[in-house]
């Protein structure tokens, strides 16, 4: 196995593919895939109409490709990777995606922060929360069941704080803006976590009351 894996048009196409069936249930259509691999080549719309129809037998306009078809297939997968590409950046944008999957996969079951990220998978996905008291367990159980899962941006962020990183230097590995991930990613995911365990959650003191929590839930997350 190479030591030093590259990113590759098939790999990217794998993971549009992936995140696309996870979001919606179905896989790319072909001229989806056809389109995302001209993106990757770094093609102008009117050479992607013409390769379309000379190539692939797939007849659409270049006005209905870049006024429509293009910029719908990037919503749609924005939507699925929890960020906002578009077709300059989308290549750049599944890259660090494939680098977190990989450093993930390696360290899948060294670190403690694994367990915990698991953890409030399986609390979204079961739509469950700690909070006491009626009301609070209500408010929490209505916050969790607006989202399916974690985004990967926010495993990014619960893994930096876990390793007592800053914003900055997160925002640094993840070659993302600073004011992106506190603002928009940060702030949004210490309001899912903080629905979870039933008690506020912040950055700041994420690492110590999690492990006080889990030794008093007597949950084996570290």
């Amino acid at each position: 196995m190479s030591q030093n894996p590259k990113f590759t048009q098939e790999k990217c196409i794998k993971i549009a593919d992936d995140l696309f069936y996870k979001n919606t249930g179905r896989h790319l259509e072909d001229w989806k895939t056809e389109l995302l691999k001209c993106f990757w080549n770094n093609m102008k719309y009117k050479e992607i109409t013409e390769y379309l129809r000379s190539k692939k037998n797939i007849y659409y306009s270049e006005s209905y490709l870049s006024r429509n078809l293009g910029p719908d297939l990037m919503k749609e997968l924005s939507k699925a990777l929890g960020e906002p590409v578009n077709k300059k950046n989308f290549k750049q944008a599944f890259k660090q995606k494939w680098k977190r999957d990989t450093r993930a996969n390696i360290s899948q079951h060294q670190m403690p922060i694994n367990r915990i990220i698991s953890f409030l998978h399986d609390a979204i996905r079961n739509k469950q929360t700690y909070a006491q008291g009626i009301e609070n367990v209500k408010r929490s159980l209505e916050y969790i069941g607006k989202t399916k899962y974690l985004k990967d941006l926010e495993v990014e962020v619960l893994r930096g704080t876990w390793d007592n990183k800053t914003y900055d230097d997160i925002a640094d590995d993840i070659e993302r803006s600073p004011d992106y991930i506190r603002k928009d990613i940060g702030a949004e995911l210490w309001k899912k976590v903080s629905a979870i365990l039933g008690i506020k959650i912040t950055k700041r003191n994420f690492k110590a009351v999690f492990k006080q929590w889990q030794k008093n839930m007597k949950l084996n997350l570290v």
